[in-house]
């Protein structure tokens, strides 16, 4: 457990252990036959029971997996099995069994959720050549309780007050800050009393990921040398001397031979300089009476030689320096003082590289070899390098070691290699010579060890500090022999100097720091931890949650954090303490429930790459990188490290099981503009003008079946949605799977391009959840490309933006520094995309896929999870259920939210309810719809708790769907496959835009004559808006079928008007290359839009190219409270310049049908244009409006309207500014009156318009004649 002192306080903590407990289960497995699964694209054939969980990273058994909540005050758990029933396995199986290794059968893990514990038990069903059917579990648990009678007392960083100056090192050693470092810093030494002078820092190398090590919880006070600081005043000549450690580690193996760290998050560690009210810490002198056990005139020093220079895959902590390929040979070298040369020097190594065959890096000293370090052979397609690691012992009579690298490729002339890193450690006679001498020996190390240390020097003036700890340094007390006695139970770290000035290191000022008090914070609902770049937008996203959902947030931004939790050091374990500070002040609800992390994150935790103008750096606020790093299947980033928050959590090896206590989510943002644009995003999500009926559709995409075992991509993703259609009636499904589409070749490969637009179209009409399952990458959707980046960036939704889950490869690969993935597209579109993803950042199997997919519905629908949760409390559920169910750890960690966490599925929470289906002309109720049969449909709106909400005056959207029909795919790639069949129900009778009063709705509508004449249920779906609330509903219970006799007679077509953009549009205007088909239709019995009838269809087509026509039957949107009119309007996108045909065709219910015209010219022309000035009608009497179109839409336009006469004097004149119309305008009418209002007599006048631009300064004229008649 990690205590933080500076902020929980125990006054007693009393603890009593129970007696043991038990309990105890029975277990029935259902075996199936043996089955193929995928990983990593590779079929494997594994045995199988029912509910059967694989980890494939650790081996290829079946698991029963069971998760049990335990008591709170659980101490220890034991677990037994009893078999009760096995059976032999069959050939197949034991075929499959043969080539199993074995591996321990039973386990369980403690794992913590939000401080409450559960066990995870594991067993793996097998005894040699028996699988078990049944079994027993015995738990037995001891409990502890832990009475704490005085809890907290909340207190402030150091860093809430006074004034702070921050210092970098690079290296260990003693450092200097003398009075002109002062005067450089901004102070006035000449004011400072010395005595007051402090110096803070925690100093060292990362801090621990294992929540239950020790790390400070703020900054500590270190103890420093002042000198001539009694005089109470800093002269010229004074100094403050403290002690600098390296941000990199050196610890002990069981050998006791040193081993370094490096630090993978910063090269440098900080200080901060500190003038107070308050006498510093000072260096102390240390008088020793000890008598030694052992004595020690030497000590072993280490160096090592590590560059950083390249990651080779672009993930994973590792990276690696010196390149071999073409006979390279690298010097290094290493400085010893006063080596012992009759001691052999100790020399480790590792390396990577690529090679079928044996090599070797070898390092040569003298001329001899002294290292052969020998690399793998595991190398393949995926697996890009395999490691080496070594050490030997040399000797040289030397005190500077030059060391020559050299790579033997044996004869593999494509083989290359990487070295890691070289250590080298030698023993050292105690001999001081001047300067700084750091000394520690690992060989006084024992317990109850006091070690005389015997120096020689030919110095006259040295003093000995032992540094071992930095916030109590002691001067030892040196005899005159030049000996001391210390204690060395533990290794100790000393150092000789000789207090002048020259002796010293310089630190680098970095900044003075502003007073900050994280420790000072109180617990939140949301934390949002993000980069300083970005803390305006994030205290504006802070203040819209508090605003709309009534939480608690605080901001953090990651400077603060690293400043009082990691001594001012980039390191992720600051981030998570920070976390976990607030976690543990928390008490019963006030834990907080999400984190977002406002920033990209790299693999570049250092910016290596930047530096050398590979890519920019995107390292705004970290994330976690697996140890692994050299192909991407077992490699990962994940943010849920920062989740893991309990005591016993938050080492690599326990991940496996940690459970994530706080939910966790991440804008990839890498500029101002972004951060801008994303919130703007998430405040529109929050908009009535995000009310629509979008909020009830779940589209669901299938990749297409390029391999035979690829059909189960179709089969998971449709029962998933088929589970939500039988169960849930209020969502509306749509299915796009590749293979139901005809397949195209193209010189870059097969397309689906009926299915890449329906995806785009999907988005931009809007739906709820897009949930893609199938192949993909950092570029897009499947082999066949069906979603690429252009299509990303043209999407246009910001009022109706969905979540996006991607059971994918690495779609959001959002710490590849070298390219903006997909997935983060999809979040950074500024104009629409997505509002947030449940993605991928690496490959995962298809079978976690599916699990994953399965699992994100259990929580992310309210009917399922029992309420709706936020989409951090999503994924943390997701998460932590499968700890025990389905899916294996490290592709659990490559799943993650792109997106604000607090955010919630705009799923309504009020219902719709169909109280009445009415015959129109009979007023009786009826439970069938026959064809051309008028209905009445009566309903109300309540709230969740199903009171009328009598206060309701609003909109509603009804959708009338004809029955469920059976599709099938098409077997592109795989002809000897059969077709997947699977049921939609798309097939839309009536849309309607009708209005709620007092809670009560009413609408009418006639059947259409193509209905699909088959038994079964149609489907009313039901949305309803107002100004501040919205509802949803269904009604399902309604048969579909027949025909009525009965029905009125109807031979007429439908009233058609088709525009560009809008009604002011004129034949043969001007519009820009993306225009939108406007058109308003009306019919007597109303407008066909089922899509059952073979041609009845609204169709558009473009230059008579009928090969690329559009049904636009979803895009047709009924007036309000009419049946019989309405109108379309679709966009065009990227059209040619020029002159372009357009004719829309348009069926009634009765299926007559109506064609309409009209052309337009596409205008590219960069400048200002005016075209088609008129003025209608014309001639004129009363009034006549004048019409002119423009190519500049979404600019700002000054527009002046002259009427002169033919002599050309001005008769009337007029001004307006328009900005964001359309291209036609026709706002401007004249009723034949002059300047002061007289009429003016019957003749000629000239119109003149002047339109200016206050984008571009531009301005253009046009004019024409009118005809005014009295």
């Amino acid at each position: 457990m990690i205590f933080f002192r500076f902020f929980l306080t125990l006054l007693l903590v009393v603890i009593h252990t129970s007696s043991v407990a038990q309990s105890e289960g029975v277990v029935t497995l259902h075996w199936d036959s043996p089955k193929f699964m995928t990983v990593l694209d590779d079929e494997q054939e594994v045995l199988s029971f029912s509910g059967a969980y694989y980890d494939f990273d650790k081996h290829d058994y079946p698991v029963y997996l069971k998760k049990i909540r335990l008591p709170e005050n659980t101490d220890e758990v034991n677990v037994t099995i009893d078999v009760v029933e096995k059976s032999r396995l069959s050939l197949a199986e034991a075929r499959i069994a043969e080539r199993l290794h074995p591996v321990n059968t039973l386990s369980w893990v403690i794992s913590y959720e939000r401080k409450i514990p559960y066990l995870i038990l594991s067993y793996i069903p097998f005894q040699s050549g028996f699988k078990i059917n049944r079994f027993n579990y015995q738990i037995n648990l001891s409990y502890k309780n832990v009475d704490v009678l005085y809890r907290k007392a909340s207190v402030n960083s150091v860093l809430s007050q006074g004034d702070w100056y921050k210092l970098q090192v690079a290296e260990e050693g003693l450092y200097r800050i003398d009075y002109d470092f002062l005067k450089g810093m901004g102070l006035n030494p000449s004011e400072i009393d010395p005595r007051k002078i402090q110096v803070y820092g925690n100093g060292g190398a990362m801090l621990p990921e294992y929540n239950g090590e020790f790390r400070n919880a703020d900054l500590v006070e270190n103890s420093i040398h002042v000198k001539d600081q009694d005089d109470g005043r800093f002269d010229v000549d004074d100094w403050v001397l403290f002690y600098g450690q390296s941000p990199h580690q050196w610890t002990l193996d069981d050998e006791k031979n040193f081993k370094h760290i490096l630090n993978i998050y910063d090269d440098h560690n900080y200080y901060f300089l500190h003038i107070g009210n308050q006498i510093g810490k000072r260096v102390a002198v240390f008088e020793s009476d000890l008598n030694s056990t052992i004595e020690m005139d030497y000590y072993t020093d280490r160096k090592f030689h590590e560059i950083e220079s390249t990651n080779l895959k672009n993930t994973g902590r590792q990276w690696f320096g010196e390149y071999f390929s073409f006979g390279e040979r690298y010097p290094i070298g290493f400085d010893f003082k006063n080596r012992i040369k009759s001691e052999p020097l100790r020399i480790a190594a590792r390396a990577v590289g690529r090679s079928s065959s044996s090599s070797s890096v070898n390092f040569e000293h003298g001329g001899s070899k002294v290292l052969e370090l020998v690399i793998g052979t595991q190398v393949s397609a995926s697996t890009y390098v395999d490691d080496g690691e070594a050490f030997d012992e040399f000797y040289s009579n030397l005190d500077r070691i030059e060391l020559n690298a050299t790579y033997d490729k044996m004869g593999n002339s494509t083989a290359f290699a990487y070295l890691d890193y070289v250590e080298v450690q030698s023993k050292c006679d105690l001999n001081y010579t001047g300067g700084q001498l750091f000394f520690r020996e690992p060989s006084s190390v024992g317990p109850g060890n006091l070690t005389k240390f015997n120096l020689t020097s030919t110095e006259d003036n040295f003093v000995v500090w032992d540094v071992t700890n930095p916030f109590l340094i002691s001067e030892q007390m040196v005899d005159e022999s030049l000996s001391f006695t210390a204690a060395t139970e533990d290794l100790k770290t000393f150092v000789i100097h000789d207090l002048k000035k020259t002796s010293y290191k310089t630190p680098i000022f970095d900044q003075k720091v502003p007073n900050q008090n994280l420790h000072g914070q109180e617990p939140a609902d949301l934390l949002i931890i993000t980069a300083p770049e970005f803390l305006e937008s994030a205290n504006r996203l802070a203040q819209i949650h508090v605003v709309e959902d009534g939480i608690k947030v605080q901001v953090a931004t990651t400077d603060a954090i690293y400043n009082e939790f990691s001594s001012g050091k980039q390191d992720l374990v600051a981030i998570r303490s920070y976390i976990r500070m607030m976690y543990d002040k928390a008490e019963g609800d006030e834990v907080p429930d999400n984190v977002l992390l406002f920033g990209d994150a790299s693999f570049d935790y250092k910016g290596i790459g930047a530096l050398k103008n590979q890519y920019t750096n995107q390292n705004f606020v970290p994330t976690f990188q697996s140890e692994y790093s050299f192909k991407l299947g077992p490699s990962y980033c994940t943010d849920d490290f920062l989740a893991y928050l309990d005591a016993s959590e938050g080492a690599q090896a326990t991940m496996r099981s940690d459970g994530m206590d706080v939910g966790l989510g991440r804008l990839v943002v890498q500029t101002k503009a972004e951060a801008q644009a994303v919130v703007d995003k998430i405040e529109a999500y929050y908009s009535q003008e995000s009310f629509g009926e979008w909020r009830g559709n779940i589209c669901f995409i299938a990749d297409d079946v390029d391999e035979p075992w690829e059909k189960r991509l179709q089969e998971n993703i449709d029962k998933i949605a088929e589970s939500i259609d039988t169960s849930f009636h209020n969502y509306n499904l749509s299915k796009i799977y590749l293979d139901a589409y005809p397949q195209e070749s193209s010189s870059g490969g097969e397309r689906y391009p009926d299915a890449q637009q329906a995806i785009v179209d999907n988005v931009n009409k809007g739906s709820l959840i897009v949930h893609y399952y199938g192949h993909g990458g950092e570029v897009g959707w499947a082999e066949e490309r069906v979603l690429e980046m252009d299509d990303i960036n043209s999407w246009e939704n910001l009022h109706n933006l969905p979540v996006f889950v991607t059971a994918t490869c690495e779609f959001a690969r959002y710490d590849d520094a070298k390219r903006v993935s997909a997935g983060e597209r999809v979040l950074l579109n500024p104009k629409g995309g997505g509002i947030a993803l449940f993605t991928t950042t690496r490959t995962i199997t298809e079978s976690d896929a599916k699990n994953l997919s399965e699992a994100f519905y259990n929580h992310a629908l309210p009917e399922k999870a029992g309420s709706l949760l936020t989409f951090g409390e999503v994924m943390r559920a997701l998460k932590n259920d499968l700890n025990s169910s389905g899916i294996s750890t490290t592709n659990k960690m490559k799943f993650t939210l792109l997106g604000d966490p607090a955010l919630k599925l705009p799923i309504p929470q009020n219902k719709l309810v169909i109280n009445q289906v009415l015959h129109a002309n009979t007023n009786e109720p009826v439970d069938t719809l026959k064809a051309l049969t008028k209905v009445v449909i009566k309903g109300e709106v309540q709230s969740a708790d199903g009171l009328v909400l009598d206060s309701f005056n609003g909109s509603l959207k009804p959708r009338m769907f004809d029955k469920t029909q059976q599709m099938q795919t098409l077997s592109n790639d795989q002809q000897d496959l059969e077709s997947f069949y699977f049921n939609l129900q798309q097939s839309v009778l009536y849309a309607g835009n009708v209005s709620v009063t007092n809670g009560s709705f009413e609408f009418e509508f006639v059947v259409p004559k193509d209905i699909a004449f088959t038994d079964g249920k149609g489907k009313i779906s039901l949305y309803a808006y107002n100004d501040s609330i919205d509802a949803i509903g269904s009604f399902s219970d309604l048969y579909v079928t027949g025909f009525d006799e009965a029905s009125e007679q109807d031979v007429d077509g439908p009233s058609v008007h088709l525009y560009m953009n809008n009604s002011d549009f004129r034949y043969g205007g001007i519009t820009d290359a993306s225009p939108s088909l406007y058109a308003l239709i009306a019919d007597a019995s109303g407008i066909n839009t089922t899509g059952n009838g073979i041609g009845h269809d609204i169709v558009a087509t473009l230059d008579d190219a009928k090969e690329s026509s559009v049904v636009l039957n979803h895009y047709y949107e009924s007036d309000l409270d009419s049946y019989q009119s309405g109108f379309v309007k679709y966009p065009f996108a990227e059209l040619d310049e020029g002159l372009h045909r357009l004719k829309l065709k348009v069926w009634d219910v009765h299926n007559n049908s109506t064609e309409a015209f009209t052309e337009f010219v596409v205008v590219e022309n960069p400048q200002l244009i005016l075209d088609n000035l008129m003025n209608y009608p014309n001639p004129f009497s009363d009034y006549t409006r004048i019409h002119f179109e423009h190519n500049r839409p979404n600019e700002t336009l000054d527009v002046q309207i002259e009427i002169h006469d033919l002599n050309g004097a001005l008769i009337k004149q007029d001004q307006i500014r328009i900005s964001n119309s359309s291209y036609a305008n026709s706002d401007f009418t004249w009723n034949g009156t002059s300047l002061t209002g007289a009429p003016v007599s019957s003749g000629l006048y000239l119109c003149r318009i002047v339109v200016s631009s206050l984008n571009s300064d531009e301005e253009e004229v046009i004019s024409n004649q009118m005809i005014l008649i009295k």
